[in-house]
């Protein structure tokens, strides 16, 4: 097996690998109580920041399936 270095601190690609081996190590009741963190945490940026929900909002759009 080969080793491949460790990606760059703060990188997009440590930050993958971070969230899969958290994930990996939780109960799915925690993933559960962290995937609504995340929901309640994007909704409260979006009431924030017009901005913001502005954007989400053309994503959601654009995400929809038709």
């Amino acid at each position: 097996m080969t080793k491949t270095p460790a990606p760059a601190i703060g990188s997009f690609d440590e930050a993958v690998l971070f969230r899969l081996r958290t994930a990996l190590t939780l109960t799915y009741t925690q993933r559960l109580k962290d995937l609504q963190d995340m929901l309640d945490f994007n909704a409260e940026a979006e009431a924030r920041n017009p901005r913001l929900r502005a954007l989400a909002e053309q994503l959601r759009r654009t995400a929809s399936p038709k």
